[in-house]
């Protein structure tokens, strides 16, 4: 049952793949010591694939395998790529690479999936304009298939998070069984190596606002040795998830933090604040303002990182059209001088007193505190303003010039 959701070139192997076979599907398995799986495995899917009238392309990527899986691998009519670099996803993307067919497939050979769902997954793509078809292990899970702490902990966080950034309704990140076409793959320009490639894959794929379907299957008991390692794989995915998170990584601390800052820093600019028999004085005003100025910086980040990633294929058309259409240049000048001119005034009232006691001591801390931090927030501002602009620039069709 096929279910709705939503709407560097790796060694050895050429990165253009001319004309891809549209009567051919490929099916690629990484492969790391899988001696006793991976010969069924290949089998399984050249029975599934021309059971269903087309031409099988199975591609088997050594990965650095020291035992006789690559010879297994040929023997079931496979053909075997050689990756020496290690990670799952320079595996997948060099067998993807090697590629002869329009419709690309992707699974482990340890024999854990149903690869007798195969025509289920062509059928998401074929027959509803599907770009990726994801499988589903949690509709059943055999008994010992999957290790607690993944079934229970591991990627139902991941899953969580991946819905939590960035609103999708994918029930299984993690599931390595997936159908994609070959100009979907293309567009979405992958870049990481290891078990994260995963959820890169589906963030890309939702940020590509593709058509994405899912298959539930049974999950198998595995064959051979596992060769996930727990801690070190999760805390590679839930990195790549708040790298391509800009919201969660900076955006939402920077506001917190800017506006309680801020809230510290005008609440105690007029007088200390009594709680009770305590006084809140200049030094909560020092902590305030620090906050206000962390919140800054990370937000300028944030708002940075956001564009890049526009820039680099998430939503790019979206992001221009904000920044050169409803807010330009000349807007974030504008807010930052502002902010510069009413700065400058208050730290000018410290000068003049100042001035006034011949540079002796004063007691105008907090018109200072309130001034720098305004000066500040004009100056960061600014400077992000031009940084934006100059992206934008650099990734703005000439029919469409940036305005400001």
């Amino acid at each position: 049952m096929v279910e709705s959701i939503t709407s560097p070139a790796p060694s050895g192997v050429s990165k253009e793949t001319p004309n891809p076979d549209p009567q051919t599907i490929t099916f690629v398995f990484p492969c790391l010591n899988e001696e006793e799986g991976v010969g069924p495995c290949v089998a399984e899917a050249k029975k599934q694939i021309e059971g269903i009238g087309y031409t099988a392309d199975i591609v088997v990527v050594d990965n650095g395998c020291t035992d006789r899986s690559p010879e297994r691998a040929r023997a079931a009519g496979a053909r075997v790529v050689k990756e020496s670099r290690r990670g799952y996803g320079r595996a997948i993307r060099t067998g993807i690479e090697a590629a002869h067919g329009a419709i690309l497939f992707m699974a482990d050979a340890d024999g854990t999936y149903d690869l007798e769902k195969i025509p289920a997954f062509v059928e998401g793509i074929t027959k509803h304009n599907a770009d990726l078809v994801i499988g589903n292990r949690y509709h059943k899970i055999e008994k010992g298939a999957m290790p607690v702490m993944h079934r229970y902990l591991g990627t139902p966080i991941l899953t969580l998070l991946l819905k939590m950034m960035f609103r999708t309704s994918v029930r299984d990140v993690n599931c390595g069984m997936r159908a994609f076409t070959r100009d979907a793959y293309d567009r979405l320009n992958l870049v990481t190596t290891g078990m994260e490639f995963a959820s890169e894959m589906v963030v890309r794929a939702f940020n590509h606002q593709y058509v994405i379907r899912e298959v539930n299957f049974t999950y198998h008991a595995r064959v051979g040795d596992s060769k996930l390692r727990t801690l070190r794989d999760g805390l590679r995915h839930v990195r790549l998830l708040f790298l391509y998170s800009p919201d969660f990584l900076f955006l939402v601390p920077a506001a917190v933090c800017w506006i309680l800052g801020a809230v510290l820093v005008l609440l105690l600019y007029p007088n200390p604040l009594l709680l009770g028999e305590r006084a809140i004085d200049i030094h909560t005003m020092l902590v305030g303002a620090t906050l206000n100025l962390c919140g800054l910086y990370l937000g300028s980040l944030g708002i940075i990182a956001k564009a890049y990633g526009h820039f680099t294929g998430l939503r790019l058309d979206r992001w221009i059209s904000f920044w050169s259409g409803r807010l330009r240049l000349t807007h974030g000048l504008a807010i930052g001088a502002v902010c510069a001119v009413l700065g400058f005034a208050f730290i000018g009232t410290v000068i003049n007193a100042w001035f006034k006691v011949d540079f002796g001591n004063i007691s105008y801390v907090r018109e200072l505190v309130l001034g720098l931090v305004s000066v500040s927030n004009g100056i960061v501002v600014v400077a992000t303003s031009f940084v934006l602009s100059l992206m934008v620039i650099q990734h703005t069709p000439e029919k469409s010039p940036v305005r400001g």
